[in-house]
């Protein structure tokens, strides 16, 4: 079977860790998405870069201007985005037919979550759980980042925009009264507010969910975020990986992802290395 690989012509202005471009979708035709990562591996771009869709109908990566031109002189298709949205629509036929047959022995899931840890300086990690169906399945960074005050709330809406995330968790910030006397006054006034503008703004139709940063650090510490393979990912980014213990303990309190200590994650990733 011949695979296309397209590029389209979406131009989304968006900002991802400092640098400012226009945006567009790189995506295939088929639901299995190895030749559609193969190729991107051939003009550099990454494996953690991949945007799995809550099913693969709506597995892509995301390139800018410049990689969407390396994309054409490697072979990809350009098209436009109203040729994605029938791409997308074909796709989804072929997989709910695949959902109702009987040969069919496993369909691929995404939950995704964005984890916020509010204050001075923003956390932001987005986690994603890719169920196999089959018994296997592994977390995903799509994206983590440290804000500024002036670039939290506008890059957050962004975010909830682009990702559409099944949940967004953000750390219940308290201030004691001696902290609200002390120079974290501030962080904690802007904390609260960010905290509500998530929930009564981009994020009210999401699942808003909080946690104490003292309740989220005694159950995913560095050894849980480790098991899961995100703590190498978030080197030197103390407030991103302090997002992702949000994002990672929703997902697994909600059930849609596995515990990475329990004895069952071990035996499966075991097995995936083997």
């Amino acid at each position: 079977m011949t695979v296309t690989v397209y590029v389209d012509s979406a131009f989304i202005p968006h900002t991802v860790n400092g640098h400012k471009d226009e945006w567009c979708h790189l995506f295939s035709d088929q639901l299995d998405p190895t030749e559609l990562h193969e190729f991107a591996q051939g003009i550099g771009l990454k494996r953690e870069w991949f945007q799995p869709g809550r099913t693969p109908v709506e597995d892509h990566y995301d390139v800018t201007r410049a990689l969407r031109r390396h994309a054409f002189l490697n072979g990809a298709t350009p098209t436009e985005l109203r040729h994605f949205i029938e791409i997308l629509a074909a796709k989804r036929k072929e997989f709910r037919a695949a959902a109702g047959g009987e040969g069919v022995a496993r369909m691929i899931s995404v939950r995704r979550v964005i984890g916020i840890d509010p204050g001075g300086t923003t956390g932001v990690a987005v986690v994603s759980y890719v169920n196999n169906g089959d018994g296997s399945g592994g977390f995903v960074l799509s994206w983590a980042g440290q804000l500024t005050r002036e670039e939290a709330l506008p890059r957050i809406g962004d975010m909830i925009t682009k990702f559409q995330p099944d949940a967004v968790a953000v750390e219940g910030f308290i201030v004691s009264n001696r902290s609200a006397r002390s120079r974290s006054a501030g962080a904690g006034e802007f904390a609260r507010e960010l905290i509500g503008a998530v929930i009564y703004g981009p994020g009210a139709r999401h699942a808003v969910l909080t946690h104490t940063a003292s309740q989220v650090k005694r159950w995913a510490t560095d050894k849980r975020l480790d098991a899961a393979g995100l703590l190498a990912q978030l080197k030197g980014q103390q407030h991103a990986r302090d997002a992702a213990r949000h994002a990672l303990i929703t997902l697994v309190e909600r059930d849609w992802a596995p515990d990475p200590l329990s004895p069952s994650w071990a035996r499966s990733t075991s097995e995936n290395r083997s």
